[in-house]
Parts: structure tokens; C-alpha cells; sequence
């Protein structure tokens, strides 16, 4: 298997979530999640603008002036945000572990949305017996949890 970038990224984004989903259990038995998500914003919007500074202006005005891309880049951030605040919510009520393991379904979400919105299908039969795999494992711990 070749390393790329992406799949660094996509490697080094997994163990960051784990950590995060940890962390937050341990922070949601003191703290709102709505607290929490607020710092958390905050950090990223600094973060997001001192790394991505020049894409600002120039990705605003085409935002601003594609119909198209101005109504997918709403639909992403509140998707996004409520996204986000429900899995705080599910490791507030349950624990980080069962959170991410139900979460870990959103593959299957993925393939259904990109085919329903976009008609792109990226499907293949490993896909499909990764999928399946995925569903049978939340039936295991939906039933013993």
C-alpha cells in the first residue's frame, strides 16, 4: 500500500479524533458541550485564518458569486455544526467509545449522499463488503451495549 498525502491526512485526522472523543467524554461530565463547541470554534476560526489567510478574499467573492456554491457552502457548515454538536451530544450520553463506533457508519451515509445530491458513485464491491461489515458490527454493539 502507497502512502500518500491523503491518506497521511486521513490517518493522522483518526487518531486526533480519537483523542478528541476521549477527551470530551472526560470534559462533557464538567462542561456544556454548547461551551465546549463555542472554544472549539474560536480556536479553529484562528487557526482557519492565520493558515488559509490568502484563500479568504479570493474563495469569499466566488462564494459570493456562485449561486450554486453559495447554497452547498451554507448547506456544509450547517450540516456540519449540527453534526458535530450531535456526536458531543451522543459522547455526553453514552461514552467516546460507543459514539465513534456508531459514528463510524457515516460511509454508508456518504456513498447514499453522494449518489442522492451529486449522482457520483464510488462504489465498488469492496466498498459494499466494507459497508455491510460496518453495519453488522453496530447491530453487535446496539444489541450488547
Amino acid at each position: 500500500m502507497k502512502l500518500n498525502a491523503g491518506l497521511i491526512f486521513s490517518i493522522i485526522a483518526s487518531i486526533l479524533w480519537g483523542m478528541e472523543y476521549s477527551i470530551a467524554e472526560r470534559i462533557y461530565k464538567q462542561v456544556s458541550i454548547y461551551t465546549a463547541s463555542f472554544y472549539i470554534c474560536i480556536v479553529g476560526t484562528i487557526l482557519s485564518f492565520i493558515l488559509g489567510y490568502h484563500d479568504l478574499k479570493p474563495d469569499t467573492t466566488k462564494i459570493m458569486e456562485t449561486k450554486d456554491l453559495s447554497f452547498w457552502f451554507i448547506m456544509f457548515i450547517v450540516v456540519g455544526s449540527i453534526a458535530s454538536l450531535c456526536i458531543s451530544k451522543s459522547v455526553q450520553l453514552s461514552n467516546a467509545t460507543v459514539a465513534a463506533l456508531i459514528e463510524i457508519s457515516y460511509p454508508m451515509f456518504t456513498i447514499l449522499f453522494s449518489y442522492w445530491l451529486f449522482k457520483s458513485v464510488h462504489v465498488t464491491k469492496e466498498v459494499i463488503f466494507g459497508s455491510v461489515l460496518i453495519i453488522l458490527g453496530i447491530a453487535v454493539i446496539t444489541k450488547y451495549n
